[in-house]
């Protein structure tokens, strides 16, 4: 069962750690950029990439809630085949789990339905 949540976020029932140790969830560096916001992920990359280059890549960022995984739309990155997270963490952490909708999709169904 899939629960949304505001803003197309999504969050369903942990059943695998297969979201987590295949090709369809990329662990993302969040660099340690100065003068980026929390909670401003498009905009950060755009200031990103107009001082460093790349594209724009939307998706899901991923959490671990108790026995459930919650899907956060977030935007990243792509520089050559490296991805790059411009927005700080609020939890402190130094990577997230990004799920790369244009690359994805149909693996990220597979696993919503397991």
């Amino acid at each position: 069962m899939v629960l949304p949540l505001l803003g197309g976020d999504f969050m369903f029932p942990f059943k695998s750690h297969a979201l987590f140790s295949d090709k369809v969830c990329i662990k993302v560096n969040i660099t340690n950029t100065k003068f980026m916001q929390t909670n401003n992920c498009h905009c950060n990359c755009n200031k990103y990439i107009i001082c460093n280059g790349g594209e724009r890549r939307v998706g899901y960022a991923t959490y671990r809630d108790n026995n459930n995984i919650v899907l956060i739309t977030h935007s990243v990155v792509k520089i050559n085949n490296t991805y790059v997270d411009p927005t700080p963490c609020e939890l402190g952490y130094n990577y997230r789990y990004f799920i790369d909708l244009a690359d994805s999709i149909e693996d990220l169904q597979k696993i919503i339905d397991y």
